[in-house]
């Protein structure tokens, strides 16, 4: 049975294209531009033009039947392989590698459609070798948050389009809210996607996870530009924890016993440009370290303090070393009431 392929996608590639028709004319049942056309989602005039270049240039051995009124191949050949180097088949394995943290979100099945069509023109050798790093490596993605194809469909179509979109919005223990929302940015952070826009609602720039959208339509309405609130998208992750930015930041300072010290140390926090973001870290002299860093929110490096459990101690701010302590009384609280 043919695969059945989406009309109207604007995002498939030429050789994508090729491909589909090299696969529908080996199948042997001489299809027509206007059938294939119409199974791509592209004009006749596209798929003819195709179809000259790859008997013309890519030399395959397509004819037309008159009388069965379309195309064959005079022999059994298969598509001209990607003149692929080794290197370029690493690149394309940890690619299609890392879209595997991606699987049940709504851009994977384009993507890897694409990828699959990439790896069928694979010569035997380099399928091969593919199939041999498939063994040697693997990535185990982060837990993902559900999300609704078409909402995602349609946040996307209005980023694109600068069209306000309305929203909505369950966020936890809250009721249900109706939005308006300018989309300006996407980001992807911990296994969640979060649409970043000007709200209506609140007058103010607001961070939405996609997944606690419910339900997501256009308006007739254009975005006003993000340069009129001063958006700056490059502070974005501007600190290791989160991707809220406020003003002023906060100064963390912590204490890791030589426990778990060298755990810290090993880490690279920053590259390139951002790299004088990395946090500033000391040793003490029974082999713990003092680890300094700015963060925007207090509430977003709390769970990574609680994850070192008795190996950490907050020294500032006091309002920080405060919560930990309450919090960590509250754990322990809840842990004895069955001892």
């Amino acid at each position: 049975m043919a695969a059945q392929y989406r009309p109207k996608q604007t995002n498939k590639t030429q050789f994508q294209r090729w491909l589909f028709i090299h696969e529908r004319i080996s199948m042997g049942k001489y299809p027509n531009c206007q059938q294939m056309a119409k199974e791509y989602g592209v004009s006749p005039k596209t798929i003819q033009r195709d179809i000259d270049y790859m008997k013309n240039m890519l030399e395959m051995p397509i004819e037309y039947d008159g009388s069965k009124k379309g195309f064959y191949y005079t022999k059994k050949v298969p598509f001209p392989t990607l003149p692929i180097g080794v290197t370029d088949l690493f690149t394309f394995f940890l690619t299609d590698l890392l879209l595997s943290q991606y699987e049940g979100t709504p851009m994977y099945e384009t993507l890897n459609e694409s990828l699959e069509k990439i790896k069928r023109a694979l010569d035997y050798d380099r399928k091969s070798q593919f199939n041999d790093l498939q063994r040697k490596f693997t990535i185990v993605p982060p837990p993902r948050v559900k999300m609704d194809p078409k909402i995602w469909d349609m946040i996307v179509s209005c980023l694109r389009d600068e069209k306000v979109l309305k929203i909505s919005y369950k966020a936890p223990a809250k009721e249900m809210t109706e939005r308006e929302v300018d989309p300006y940015h996407m980001v992807y952070y911990q296994g969640s996607w979060y649409l970043i826009g000007w709200c209506h609602l609140r007058e103010g720039v607001r961070i939405f996870n996609v997944g606690r959208i419910k339900s997501a339509c256009e308006t007739d309405k254009k975005c006003k530009s993000s340069a009129k609130y001063q958006i700056d998208f490059n502070k974005i992750g501007a600190n290791t924890f989160g991707i809220y930015w406020e003003e002023p930041q906060e100064r963390v300072v912590l204490n890791f016993s030589s426990v778990v010290a060298e755990y810290i140390e090993e880490r690279h926090w920053w590259y390139g440009e951002k790299a004088s973001l990395s946090p500033k870290i000391e040793q003490l002299p029974d082999n713990g370290i003092k680890f300094t860093i700015k963060v925007d929110r207090l509430e977003d490096i709390i769970p990574w303090i609680l994850s070192w459990g008795e190996h950490v101690e907050v020294l500032e701010p006091k309002e920080l070393r405060e919560k930990i302590a309450s919090i960590a009384g509250r754990i322990a609280k809840n842990n004895n009431k069955l001892l």
